[in-house]
C-alpha cells in the first residue's frame, strides 16, 4: 500500500507541477474526478507529511516536484550547498516513510 500511495502522490506532484500551477507552498493536491477516493488519502497523507516537515524540507518539497527543480538549481536559489538539498530530501523521505506506514 505505501507503494502505491507513494507513487500516486509522486504522480499527482508532477501532473500539477506541469500544468504550470506554480505557488510558493503547496497545501492541496489536484483533484481528478476519476479517481477521487484514493485522491482524498493521498491528500490527507500530504497534509500529514507537511505537518511534519522542517521550513526547509518544505521547500525542497516544493522546489522539486512543483517547480521542477533539480538539486544544482535548488542549492543556487536557497544558497546552500547541495549537500544540503540531499539531506532536505532525505528528511523528505525519512518522514514520508513514517507516515505511510502509520496510514
Amino acid at each position: 500500500m505505501y507503494q502505491g500511495v507513494y507513487w500516486h502522490l509522486l504522480n499527482c506532484l508532477d501532473q500539477f507541477r506541469r500544468k504550470g500551477e506554480h505557488q510558493t507552498e503547496v497545501t492541496t493536491l489536484p483533484v481528478q474526478a476519476t479517481d477521487l477516493e484514493p485522491t482524498l488519502e493521498t491528500n490527507q497523507l500530504y497534509q500529514q507529511l507537511l505537518s511534519v516537515l522542517s521550513p526547509n524540507e518544505r521547500r525542497y518539497l516544493t522546489a522539486a516536484y512543483v517547480r521542477g527543480l533539480n538539486v544544482s538549481e535548488m542549492a543556487r536559489e536557497f544558497e546552500v550547498s547541495r549537500k544540503t538539498i540531499y539531506w532536505w530530501k532525505a528528511g523528505v523521505a525519512q518522514k514520508a516513510k513514517i507516515i505511510w506506514h502509520k496510514g
